[in-house]
């Protein structure tokens, strides 16, 4: 593996080549054309290890990978978890193996027939809750933001660093004698790094999405995980912006990462003039339906985050109906 030039790198690029397969024309556009237009909860997202440059796509029926496609030498491997791969759902054990694209042709069929018998168990098991509301979201068609990915956790050159970057960012908001003082309700002891959505809106904001189904359970600190990720993200447009040496600096990913969905049709008629500051916003969205009193407490959590120095700005609320309807929460 080849020593890494960045000290936090995030990057969902994927080479040109390796996009083709996936638009008009190409050996898997169909993989582009199902998940744009089947009546489900699903995804398509290109996916690149920044430390060895391993290439693959993921459909994603909602939180769930129903089929990951990844560059060989020698043109494509098919894989999937266990879970669907070993199941009673048609996978081919051959697929896992390097085919060549007329080999991949050939099959096609059969894999679409493998989706066909996979798709409808997976969406039941992982794309009824919070799948289904993270696909509202991505799919939104208010034009007010175009999501660019999602399962979004930057790398760091050394686990070492990672700690004590995820460290600081999350002490300001953990710290129970903040919260007591606050008379808010005791803080979870850490927060996840892992943002549900990434988006970019219309004035050229990037927001770090948090996104709660109802039944999620209690949502006060929720405006505190959406304030982590947006932490975190920041801190890789800071360092990443000074130390990459490879010409990936955050500005050209995101704008490389955008021109990237809008090639598979995902973003269409979307346009933005990213600034060459980059901020991170962190954003709730909270399925409809949330009771008063949880909301009330949530509120409470996002006005005494907005008294501290967090370097982000305030975490906006929002609820979203299952028609993609969105209203802001005060």
């Amino acid at each position: 593996m080849p020593v890494p030039t960045f000290k936090i790198r995030y990057d969902r690029r994927v080479s040109p080549a390796f996009l083709g397969h996936f638009v008009a024309g190409g050996v898997a556009d169909r993989l582009r054309v199902i998940a744009q237009q089947a009546a489900l909860p699903l995804d398509l997202q290109m996916r690149k290890n920044p430390k060895s440059g391993a290439q693959h796509a993921t459909l994603y029926a909602g939180l769930t990978a129903v089929l990951n496609v990844k560059e060989t030498r020698g043109g494509l491997r098919l894989g999937a978890h266990p879970t669907w791969s070993e199941g009673p759902y048609g996978f081919s054990p051959h697929w896992g193996d390097s085919l060549t694209l007329d080999e991949v042709r050939s099959e096609w069929s059969q894999i679409e027939l493998y989706l066909e018998r996979v798709v409808p168990k997976a969406v039941r098991d992982h794309g009824m809750t919070e799948g289904a509301v993270q696909s509202v979201v991505s799919r939104s068609e208010s034009g007010d933001w175009a999501v660019l990915d999602r399962e979004v956790i930057p790398s760091f050159v050394d686990t070492a660093y990672k700690r004590s970057v995820l460290d600081e960012c999350m002490a300001p908001m953990t710290d129970a004698a903040w919260a007591a003082a606050e008379s808010l309700d005791r803080p979870p002891a850490s927060l996840g790094a892992e943002c549900d959505l990434l988006a970019v809106d219309a004035d050229g904001r990037l927001l770090a999405i948090e996104v709660k189904p109802l039944g999620a359970g209690t949502i006060a600190w929720v405006p505190a995980q959406a304030t982590m990720y947006a932490r975190v993200l920041q801190r890789w447009i800071d360092v990443d912006g000074e130390t990459a040496l490879d010409g990936a600096a955050p500005r050209q990913v995101i704008a490389g990462m955008l021109a990237q969905r809008q090639s598979l049709g995902q973003v269409v008629g979307f346009s933005v003039a990213l600034p060459d500051d980059l901020r991170v916003t962190p954003v709730v969205v909270l399925q409809k339906g949330a009771p008063p009193v949880q909301k009330d407490k949530m509120r409470r959590v996002r006005d005494a985050l907005a008294r501290r120095d967090l370097q982000v700005p305030q975490v906006e609320l929002y609820e979203v109906s299952i028609l993609g309807d969105f209203e802001r929460i005060d």
